[in-house]
């Protein structure tokens, strides 16, 4: 009988091609500390992400990224050409996790919309929080599922309406340009080195983003006076107070979104600064 010898699979070695020096016009390039475009996002992946953050509002909401690394010169670049919308997660307005069954879609939609694409990493959404960067937790994800450093996590910020995404590379979130305003089919260069935050085109937020942005400004500052005001106040205030108050910010908040908002505690440590 012949004998059989398993041979381990050789690593993964990307492609040998030059990065272009600007960005095709549909697409986002954000650069490295040496103002090298390295990572290049199809502006219809923009486009999807945020579609998606909107749609999942206020929770947080969470997908993967497909595409194609290459290597050059000065070492390895991105192109991300596809995403993927994590229908079923367990979100709340500070955490999103995934679930056994989006994975398996994740896997078949590897095989079938994005055959012949390599898994290029995740993207997640902070709505309204006032956290513009990743948070402890993401880190650890971030960590998880973009092991090689080619791999990216693109973040997808939301302030008093206006969305704006961040990308970061590797296993140590390394950050690739600075916070990118979105617009959409907006196509540009994000550079890293001038440390230059780009103003997004003009573009008037609709209606309905002003009128959340208006109520969530509200609804720090009646907290802050709630505050206060139980500082100083007896226990049957501070429940007057409080009951006030939500009553308010729910009613708000229905007239605007068509829905009454979900209470959930907040876990502080989800927004913890990085290291």
């Amino acid at each position: 009988m012949p004998t059989l010898s398993l041979t381990a699979s050789p690593p993964y070695q990307p492609a040998w091609r030059n990065r272009p020096s600007q960005p095709p016009s549909t697409m986002v390039a954000y650069c490295d500390v040496d103002d090298r475009p390295t990572v290049f996002v199809a502006g219809a992946v923009l486009d999807a992400i945020a579609a998606a953050t909107s749609e999942w509002a206020p929770d947080e909401a969470i997908g993967f990224l497909a595409g194609r690394v290459f290597e050059d010169q000065w070492g390895y670049w991105t192109l991300v050409l596809g995403s993927t919308d994590c229908k079923h997660a367990k979100r709340s307005r500070v955490t999103v996790e995934t679930i056994d069954r989006d994975l398996l879609e994740l896997d078949a939609w590897y095989s079938r919309d994005a055959l012949g694409l390599d898994r290029i990493g995740w993207w997640h959404s902070h709505y309204e929080l006032g956290v513009s960067h990743y948070s402890g937790v993401d880190l650890k994800n971030q960590a998880l599922w973009c092991e090689k450093p080619w791999q990216v996590g693109l973040l997808v910020v939301v302030e008093d309406g206006e969305t704006a995404i961040r990308c970061y590379q590797g296993p140590d979130s390394v950050a690739i340009g600075s916070l990118h305003p979105h617009t959409e089919a907006t196509c540009e260069v994000v550079s890293l080195a001038d440390a230059v935050e780009l103003t997004a085109p003009s573009q008037r937020p609709s209606l309905r983003r002003r009128l959340v942005g208006a109520i969530r400004r509200a609804e720090r500052i009646a907290l802050q006076a709630a505050c206060i005001t139980m500082v100083a106040a007896g226990g049957a205030a501070r429940r007057f107070v409080l009951a006030v108050g939500a009553g308010v910010y729910s009613f708000g908040v229905t007239l605007v979104t068509g829905h009454a908002p979900v209470w959930r505690p907040k876990t502080a440590d989800r927004l913890e600064a990085p290291a």
